[in-house]
């Protein structure tokens, strides 16, 4: 085991795993969420346009739209920056040049190109003044950009991403082990937050190949908890309306929709689900499944108790309890919809 992924259906409480994994000694954890494997435009994505499509066009926009999107993570995080995730700095300054010698090992060559959707990304102005240069030009190809030819064989692909991940979580694992004063040991670990897209099997699948030994943990929790948080928070996922009873049925689908694959997920031998409420309320036994599915000694959770707090958690649990008026008849609704997703422990 190389790295550790792990994540949570939305609001689900994932991040406890992470506490939990600040309190083992081998594991490193990154302290930002690690996108570029789910993210749209991401490595995925990447790897659809050249397997899935094999069109010129659209594999020259993905590997576009791969620079583009790495280019956004490297930005330093500041109040007067653009956003960003400093996966350059937090990288030891090794991430933009690891992913240009990665683009650059999978492109075969590269061509002079005008195309309207190039076209399409380019302010008015800019688009005024090539149709005005073009005009007068004799041949027409003000403008024209470098345009990336690439068809890698799938194993030489795999190869290549699986070489670029080391690289760029070996920089990673560098830099936290000097910023936090960490041990690090040949056998230290990384962890990785929401980097995993765990509602789609094919995606859970099509990640742990870009990895020579992976594990991926995922977190769940009861629907009424979850329907609570989130109309009580920022609505997110949720219908605007003022009816509550739309607000359920929306939440409904969307929860429904979310695991629809959950059980081919969980039988996936990299996979470990465990539910929140369990990791809680029985956090002895949730700490045993998970140093036997990452095979690693109890004794090296040095700091246990120190950061995962369950009793501080136990707040976050049966929230749905207390409901009361439009509220516990939204619950209602929701037991009968979703009974089978409820905790019964």
């Amino acid at each position: 085991m190389n790295s550790v992924l792990y994540s949570g259906y939305a609001n689900s409480g994932g991040t406890v795993i992470g506490l939990i994994f600040e309190e083992i000694e081998r594991a490193v954890v990154l302290p930002m969420e690690f996108r570029l494997l789910k993210e749209r435009f991401g490595l995925c994505d990447l790897e659809d346009a050249f397997f899935k499509t094999f069109d010129p066009e659209i594999i020259d926009l993905a590997l576009k739209d791969f620079e583009w999107l790495c280019a956004q993570y490297a930005t330093s995080i500041g109040r007067f920056n653009r956003a960003g995730y400093s996966y350059e700095k937090r990288s030891g300054d090794i991430f933009c040049g690891a992913t240009e010698k990665y683009i650059s090992s999978l492109v075969d060559f590269t061509y002079p190109k005008s195309w309207h959707y190039y076209d399409f990304k380019l302010s008015y102005v800019k688009l005024l003044f090539k149709r005005f240069i073009n005009k007068f030009s004799k041949y027409g190809t003000y403008g024209q950009v470098p345009a990336y030819l690439a068809y890698p064989d799938r194993n030489f692909f795999l190869e290549k991403t699986r070489n670029y991940l080391k690289e760029i979580l070996n920089g990673f694992l560098q830099q936290q082990v000097q910023d936090q004063n960490l041990q690090k040991n040949d056998d230290s670990f990384i962890v990785l937050p929401k980097s995993i897209p765990l509602y789609s099997e094919l995606a859970v699948k099509q990640i742990v190949r870009y990895f020579d030994d992976c594990r991926i943990i995922l977190i769940d929790r009861d629907p009424r908890d979850v329907f609570l948080e989130v109309l009580n928070g920022k609505q997110r996922y949720m219908p605007v309306t003022n009816s509550l009873t739309e607000k359920v049925e929306g939440f409904v689908k969307y929860y429904r929709a979310l695991r629809a694959e959950k059980d081919k997920v969980e039988i996936h031998p990299n996979v470990l689900i465990l539910q929140f409420e369990d990791v809680v309320l029985d956090s002895e036994k949730s700490l045993e499944k998970i140093y036997e599915f990452l095979d690693i000694s109890p004794h090296e959770h040095t700091k246990k108790g120190l950061i995962f707090k369950p009793e501080e958690s136990k707040k976050n649990i049966g929230l749905w309890k207390k409901a009361q008026g439009k509220e516990a008849k939204a619950i209602r609704l929701i037991e009968s919809e979703l009974g089978t997703y409820l905790y019964k422990g």
